[in-house]
């Protein structure tokens, strides 16, 4: 039997206290996971778990109106992403209206979303003992307590709950894949019939998992290595790996994001945790794809702090102008954003979009304004919702809300729409998108309904000890309009590993309707992992993927550490066939990460493409600590060189336009 936690909330908030600046829940917690913690410990003032159960302070009564309205307070705090100001406003209900189990169960749903899932559970619990015929209360017990690890106790819940409403689909879905993971197929064909019957979403490949089809799959082929000679004419050249991030010399730095512009003028940027004790933005540019110069951009001294991470960065295609951006956590810290001229290898000051010691995980995305191609608006996703800028980037609009959900990534389409991908803290990833420039945002669209879910601070589908959150990695074609998404999931599981593969799918109708997801990989046996994917796509057409890899090296979901390698993808083909391009040297060790508080490899990978060129960016630990490193891949063609039968890319030259 495949042994582990399942986490599977549907109707629920399932996950994560803070996305972005590290650390592992602890005695020994990273800088920004203090400040939250802080924030969480405040909230709950008032009351306690006893014996699995809460017990809440008294406070003055509330009135069946005031209950209503202040729980409707506390849906609207986490539809705006305040999470701690959404759990005081539940514990104030809950000790106001002891008796109700709706204040219960709402005091749970904000619990999930700060990651304490043992009071959650005792707030479920209470729940249903107050009101047993609470089907939903029942499913987010089982959600709890599966995220919690208790396997048999989570089933036993959505049991009850299928006792008080047999046609709640989204229990018997977790009941389905719950069968399928311990090897009982014909259970999970029975719960896979019983939620089609009731008209609820599937995780896009159950359905084929259970009937022994398995996924669709891309072909994938290997190309030349980093730093080699392409294997055929048609190949891109993937240039020498190079580091970042040498001048800072971090003793720690993860979570890479990257954005281009031009023949060669690139921006990357990533947590930067030198000196030790504190994270900063680091960044560096290049004027040429291959020179780099590194620096620390920081926030207005007014609202600077010991983490300011998260990083972000855009570009816009009409101008030229390149963005970078992160979060300082802190009470009158929030999102900073500093804009680099074409040309120039410094920024200027930066500039807050909203101060708010309640930001949290935002991503950048510049474009034309709708009917507007001549226009440029810079726009700025996360937690508290999405912001706008007309001046490039000098003053922001207040914020749009996107409702509850984590690693908002906007994009933007040739005709102006902005498109918005999330994890939705639920099963699956969403898209809302605005055809008003962000002025409104459309009801939340399902992309995919993933199969396997898991705790952000416990990943034991993959080797090694570090949190992985399941974001989907978005983008559009620039010429097309086409939507592409890239998520990964568990596709079979090996004796008792889970295999977790890439999966993309794709929307030609703005979003509205999405196609089957399709397996990228090319596991050997037995099968790796393939987790944390970005994906571009440039003016030809053509994909750029990065991704990290476990498959180099046999190793078991249970290992302590894992050895990964980085990996660079592209497809000409809108994602039917992919060539894969290995970019690290030799496996990496993540318990290198690891400086006292656990390892922490960041929450995603960054990647640029522009023109001919793409810059894969990522985190490696290959010379001794953890570092970040790019390439230059080259598609603009190669023409043949003195002694280029040696096979060295030295004897190659490019093709110059």
């Amino acid at each position: 039997m495949f042994e582990r936690s399942l986490t599977g909330a549907v109707i629920a908030a399932t996950v994560i206290a803070l996305l972005g600046c590290g650390g592992r829940d602890g005695d020994s917690l990273s800088p920004a996971l203090e400040y939250r913690k802080r924030q969480i410990d405040a909230a709950l003032e008032g009351v306690a778990v006893v014996d699995g159960r809460l017990v809440a302070e008294p406070a003055p009564p509330l009135a069946p109106a005031e209950i209503r309205g202040r729980l409707a307070e506390v849906d609207d705090l986490l539809d705006r992403g305040l999470r701690p100001a959404a759990l005081a406003a539940a514990v104030a209900v809950v000790r106001g209206a002891p008796g109700s189990a709706d204040a219960c169960v709402a005091l749970g749903r904000a619990l999930l979303t700060t990651d304490r899932t043992d009071v959650a559970v005792a707030a479920f619990a209470t729940a249903v003992d107050l009101e047993p015929r609470d089907a939903g209360a029942w499913f987010l017990l089982g959600a709890a307590l599966d995220r919690s690890g208790h396997d048999d106790r989570a089933a036993a819940a959505w049991h009850e709950a299928l006792a008080v409403d047999p046609g709640l689909g989204p229990a018997h879905v977790r009941l389905a894949v719950a069968a399928w993971l311990a090897g009982d197929v014909e259970e999970a064909a029975g719960r896979v019939a019983a939620a089609q019957a009731a008209g609820t979403p599937l995780p896009g490949h159950l359905a084929q998992l259970v009937t022994g089809e398995g996924p669709a799959a891309a072909v994938v082929t290997a190309g030349a290595p980093a730093g080699e000679a392409p294997f055929a004419a048609n190949q891109p050249v993937v240039g020498q790996q190079v580091r970042l991030n040498p001048t800072l010399g971090s003793v720690r730095a993860n979570e890479t994001t990257a954005a281009a512009w031009g023949a060669g003028e690139v921006v990357a940027g990533w947590n930067d945790y030198s000196p030790a004790g504190v994270i900063r933005l680091g960044v560096a540019t290049s004027l040429d794809g291959a020179t780099w110069t590194d620096q620390v951009v920081r926030a207005p001294v007014a609202n600077q702090s010991d983490v300011e991470g998260d990083p972000m960065t855009a570009v816009d295609p009409r101008t030229g102008t390149l963005w970078v951006g992160a979060i300082s956590f802190a009470g009158n810290g929030g999102l900073f954003v500093a804009r680099k001229q074409p040309g120039a290898s410094v920024f200027e000051p930066a500039v807050m979009t909203l101060a708010s010691g309640s930001a949290d995980k935002g991503w950048l995305a510049a474009g034309p304004r709708p009917s507007e191609p001549d226009s440029t608006r810079l726009y700025a996703a996360y937690n508290l919702g999405l912001q706008h800028s007309d001046d490039l980037g000098a003053s922001w609009s207040s914020p749009v809300s996107l409702g509850s959900g984590v690693g908002f990534l906007p994009r933007v389409g040739p005709d102006g729409t902005v498109y918005i991908s999330y994890w939705d803290y639920l099963d699956g990833h969403r898209l809302q998108r605005s055809t008003d420039g962000g002025q409104t945002m459309s009801a939340p669209i399902r992309i995919t309904t993933l199969l396997d879910l898991w705790d952000i601070f416990s990943s034991p589908q993959v080797p090694g000890n570090f949190r992985v959150p399941q974001l989907p990695a978005l983008t559009v074609d620039p010429v097309e309009g086409t939507l592409y998404c890239v998520y990964f999931d568990t596709s079979a599981v090996v004796g008792s590993d889970a295999d977790v593969d890439l999966f993309l799918t794709r929307s030609d109708d703005d979003g509205s309707t999405w196609t089957a997801p399709v397996v990228i990989s090319a596991d050997p046996d037995p099968p790796g992992d393939q987790f944390f994917p970005w994906l571009e796509v440039d003016s030809s057409g053509r994909l750029h993927l990065l991704y990290l890899d476990s498959s180099g090296t046999v190793q078991p979901d249970s290992a302590a550490t894992a050895w990964l390698e980085a990996v660079y993808a592209w497809s000409d083909d809108g994602g039917a066939s992919w060539t894969t391009h290995l970019l690290t040297g030799s496996p990496f060790d993540t318990g290198l990460t690891d400086l006292g508080n656990g390892q922490f490899i960041g929450d995603y990978s960054g990647l640029a493409a522009a023109g001919e060129h793409s810059w894969p960016v990522y985190l490696s630990t290959e010379l001794g600590a953890a570092g970040v490193y790019s390439h230059q891949v080259d598609f603009g063609g190669l023409i043949f060189a003195d002694d280029f039968e040696d096979g060295s890319l030295a004897a190659w030259s490019l093709s110059l336009p």
